[in-house]
């Protein structure tokens, strides 16, 4: 009925994103810092609100649509890279195409917001035209997200550092 179906989400989005495309039969998935599994054996961060939850659907390799281009968004530098890894293992490499935004956290949509790359990054990834690479470090200053991310991995080795990084991020 369609020609072309595309799914975007983040985290537990980009979780039913990737979860879903062989079902909804998609033709290009967007998925900012998706999640793998969110239960609390693998990533505790969400424990509070994931522990009460009654996992249904699990992203198998029967969830992946042999045809789908997915592109996937993430912080290397965040427990993200976890859920990325065991994506990678189920996604054919020539379908995967990632965009690694350091510094960024979990909150990549946010962060691409702030620096103004999130349209330019979006209406690539789902046409297949070639992904912004460098750039997306410009404006990164800009971010609070980016700023408040550096700043939280900076403090404990470096407490002046963090402190600084942590007084721009609130002052812009």
């Amino acid at each position: 009925r369609h020609d072309i179906r595309v799914a975007v989400g983040s985290s537990m989005g980009g979780f039913a994103a990737v979860c879903f495309s062989r079902r909804l039969r998609l033709n290009h998935v967007l998925a900012y810092s998706p999640q793998f599994d969110a239960s609390p054996q693998f990533d505790g961060r969400f424990a509070p609100v994931t522990q009460h939850l009654a996992w249904r659907h699990r992203i198998t390799p029967d969830s992946i649509a042999p045809d789908c281009a997915y592109c996937l968004v993430y912080d290397d530098q965040d427990y993200d890279s976890a859920h990325i890894a065991q994506l990678r293992a189920l996604i054919a490499p020539e379908r995967v195409r990632e965009i690694v935004l350091r510094h960024a956290g979990h909150a990549t949509v946010y962060y691409l917001y702030e620096t103004g790359h999130l349209k330019a990054v979006t209406v690539a990834a789902l046409t297949g035209a070639p992904l912004p690479g460098r750039e997306l470090r410009s404006n990164r200053r800009q971010s609070r997200q980016y700023l408040k991310t550096l700043s939280d991995r900076l403090a404990p080795r470096h407490p002046a550092l963090g402190r600084t990084a942590k007084a721009a991020g609130s002052s812009s």
